[in-house]
């Protein structure tokens, strides 16, 4: 069976360097904790993916946090030249979104923050300088 692709994040900054992070399933089954974790950071996608397997407590985690995921609210309709667009796709644990934001989420999208903030920690040293800003 192929791996499927569980959670995506991408953030494009205006004029710096990008980040991929991806978490995929070997098994495609919801609750596999046999995870996997690819992190692309470098300009225009230039970077070298690196993969890295979650631990089973990270990978817990992760399915518990997407079985309770919730959006409240319609998406801000913003776009500047400036700052940063995310992309966030989740097509796991009855979650099927594919959301875009620039710069920050709509009131009633912590989960999406969250999960952001969540995917960027466990990119490690790959996403100093992605974090939200205060």
């Amino acid at each position: 069976m192929p791996e499927t692709e569980i959670v995506r994040l991408h953030i494009r900054p205006a004029v710096d360097r990008e980040i991929e992070i991806r978490v995929v399933s070997p098994s495609g089954r919801d609750g596999d904790e046999d995870l996997t974790l690819w992190v692309r950071s470098g300009f225009f996608q230039d970077g070298e993916p690196t993969s890295t397997p979650l631990g089973p407590d990270d990978a817990r985690a992760l399915w518990a946090f997407l079985e309770g995921f919730e959006l409240r609210g319609p998406a801000l309709d913003l776009r500047g030249l400036d700052g940063r667009t995310y992309t966030l796709e989740i097509h796991a644990a009855g979650v099927d979104e594919s959301l875009e934001w620039w710069e920050r989420v709509s009131e009633g999208w912590s989960d999406a923050q969250r999960l952001v903030d969540e995917l960027l920690r466990l990119a490690g040293p790959a996403a100093d300088g992605f974090w939200r800003r205060a």
